[in-house]
């Protein structure tokens, strides 16, 4: 291929400026001084501006948060003093709250339209100063020190905040006085200020929920800020660009309060605070214009002269890529010409040299993806590593995020990490044997882990024995891994549940009671059988657990009356170590009500049925039409301390007895977290 000639048949053609000339041009048309000098005034003026206006608006800041914490001090302490009354010595039964009841009328009266709340460290309510029609709020978490509360509304819609002292006698909280306050007293305050133009003073509590708002209170009150803007409000204090909450691009100076955790902030429109800039920049804009029209159109007509040949370059690199055969435009800048004449050289071997290399890569990649493998080379010299395609697909990536060695090492597991860098030095030690192999965890960016094997050689090295070069093969091994962990694990615990299970029925025969042998028989023969049915349940379900509908099922269909029983429940998953507990309590209960309850009698019916509230696994037994028995009986038989032993000390949970004149109603109450394996998140009130 002959170079391309000028017209003239000279190489390189003459009479063409190079591309240093060219942009020198350009720069020098671009860079005019007083584009410069307008620049550096106009931003040192819009920072005098800025930071007079930051300035102006945390001092605002400051003493709205000033006023706000003397207020609440001020009545954390009444409040103290009114904690301290004497008729709150003894809050038992027929205790004397009158004089109590008329000191905090007084202290409601001086801290506003306020509520006194006096309830016991259970959350029953004592003294309520406006017993109204308006709703109490939810008992809210007990301390044992003073302490201002946020946002919370009550079940009536009333928008307010609790100030909480606890009365301490004797050293221990004896109950917890509340000062519930309607934030309007916030917002009065707040719309008393006199802020320059739109500027907006707002509270917000410790989650980022508004309290109170200098204008728009009503539309905005309750409303709580996003995740995304909150993070910008992590300091105690700052002024940070935002968007206020009707939008416009704001900025926000605030404060934390140390006393309460809420924050202050002056929201200031920047529209209205670029104003006094206006008439500056009428009166530079003109001429600004003129001069970088002037500027734009010198950078265009020397620009014309790269841009047409770098647009052709550009045209022949994608042809190159594409493998067509390259035709080089007319070149204006010398240099761009020598390239467009190597490009075209370049294709014609290049081409030739794909061909080969892309039917030998082919082969070679199609059987090493059907295998999961991939091949890997590491030069330790510079730190890279390359290999075939989908390496990098092995560890989770996209193609090109592992070029080095460093970058590959950062998606093993933490506890392998150390045995790979080791395996690695061993293989590049003089000394050594020149092999690595492996097999080690990766995390993949979903969080997902999986298993390669890796093999490798040093397969180059210096002259004093160094190894400069690595190659090798690493392969996905997660199944062939995964499928022995499972079986080890399947085995160790069926080899547990097995010892697990002669423990308990040794249990079950040294603490059963009987008057007969035959009906000691009859009552070891049931419990063992439950264990048997548990167990059973266990292994179909690979001893990962089970549900509640299962266990209520198995344990008393096998032994009741289908038609004196109904099981009501969703079918929830409880973990393993629940299953039998629950089985055990599930049927001392049935044989309690065979022997003494409801199902002694043909006509008796019995029902169990279970709900999630709370976080809380209630489950109710409930037997009916049952041999009248008004009174409870004179002593609990051996099945239903069982119950209780299986329920309080197996499972943390609580039993609850009564016995009704027509049969038992037993309560059973579990921590949700504990017993399933996915307990529901209790819904949390939000305000709006």
């Amino acid at each position: 291929m002959r170079p391309l000639l000028s017209p003239a048949g000279r190489w390189p053609p003459r009479g063409r400026l190079s591309i240093t000339v060219n942009l020198l041009l350009l720069c020098g048309s671009l860079l005019i001084p007083i584009l410069l000098a307008c620049g550096v005034l106009l931003h040192a003026y819009f920072s005098s501006e800025e930071r007079g206006l930051r300035t102006t608006a945390a001092d605002h800041v400051q003493n709205i948060l000033s006023v706000l914490d003397s207020t609440l001090g001020g009545h954390l302490r009444l409040l103290e003093v009114l904690a301290g009354h004497p008729s709150l010595d003894d809050l038992g039964m027929g205790a004397d709250l009158a004089p109590f009841a008329r000191q905090a009328a007084t202290v409601a009266t001086l801290t506003g339209p306020a509520r006194i709340i006096l309830r016991d460290p259970a959350g029953g309510l004592i003294f309520n100063s406006s017993p109204s029609s308006q709703a109490l709020p939810e008992f809210q978490e007990s301390r044992d020190s003073p302490y201002v509360g946020d946002l919370l509304v009550t079940r009536a819609g009333e928008y307010a905040f609790p100030i909480t002292v606890p009365v301490i006698r004797d050293g221990l909280p004896r109950a917890y006085l509340t000062l519930l306050t309607p934030i309007d007293v916030l917002y009065r305050s707040l719309s008393k200020l006199a802020l320059p133009g739109r500027w907006v003073a707002t509270i917000f509590d410790k989650h980022s929920h508004v309290m109170a708002r200098s204008q728009h209170h009503d539309e905005f009150r309750g409303y709580r800020l996003s995740e995304e803007v909150q993070s910008l409000f992590r300091s105690s204090a700052g002024t940070v660009p935002v968007p206020s909450l009707t939008g416009e691009d704001s900025l926000v100076a605030f404060r934390r309060s140390p006393l309460t955790g809420w924050r202050v902030h002056i929201t200031l429109p920047y529209q209205p605070t670029e104003s006094p800039l206006l008439a500056s920049i009428r009166l530079l804009g003109p001429a600004v214009a003129w001069i970088a029209g002037l500027a734009m159109l010198m950078a265009w007509l020397f620009a014309r002269r790269i841009a047409r040949p770098v647009e052709g370059l550009r045209q022949m690199a994608r042809d190159m890529g594409r493998g067509r055969r390259l035709r080089p435009p007319p070149m204006y800048v010398r240099e761009l010409a020598e390239v467009a004449s190597a490009m075209v050289a370049a294709s014609i071997n290049l081409h030739r040299r794909q061909k080969a290399l892309a039917e030998s890569e082919g082969r070679l990649s199609r059987a090493l993806s059907a295998a999961r493998i991939a091949a890997w080379e590491w030069e330790l010299g510079s730190d890279s590593l390359t290999g075939s395609p989908g390496r990098e697909a092995l560890f989770g990536r996209v193609p090109g995020a592992l070029g080095t060695m460093s970058r590959l090492l950062e998606t093993v597991h933490p506890e392998d990490v150390a045995q790979q860098r080791v395996a690695l030095m061993e293989a590049a030690d003089p000394a050594g044997p020149g092999m690595h192999e492996m097999l080690y965890r990766v995390v993949w960016p979903d969080g997902r882990t999986r298993w390669l094997h890796s093999q490798g050689a040093v397969v180059d090295r210096a002259a004093n024995g160094a190894a400069l070069r690595m190659s090798g093969v690493v392969m996905d091994v997660t199944a062939t891994q995964e499928a022995a962990e499972r079986e080890k694990m399947l085995s160790s615990e069926v080899d547990h549940r097995a010892r697990n299970v002669l423990a308990v029925v040794q249990s079950v025969l040294r603490m059963s009671r009987a008057e007969s042998s035959g009906d000691f028989a009859a009552t070891v023969r049931g419990r063992v059988s439950v264990l048997a049915r548990v167990h059973t349940l266990l292994a179909r379900d690979r001893w990962l657990g089970s549900d509640l509908q299962s266990v209520a099922r198995e344990t008393l269909l096998a032994e009741l009356d289908p038609a004196q029983l109904t099981i009501q429940g969703e079918a929830h998953a409880i973990v393993p170590i629940a299953v039998q507990p629950l089985a055990m309590a599930l049927h001392e209960l049935a044989t309690n009500a065979q022997r003494h309850g409801a199902l002694s009698t043909p006509q008796g019916r019995v029902s169990l049925g279970w709900r999630i509230e709370d976080a809380q696994l209630e489950m109710l037994w409930i037997e009916r039409s049952g041999p009248k028995s008004p009174a409870a009986p004179p002593r609990r038989g051996f099945g239903l301390k069982m119950v209780e032993g299986a329920i309080t000390h197996q499972l943390g949970g609580r039993v609850e007895m009564r016995w009704q004149e027509e049969g038992l109603i037993c309560t059973i109450r579990l921590d949700a977290p504990r017993v399933l394996l996915q307990a529901p998140e209790p819904a949390v009130p939000q305000a709006v």
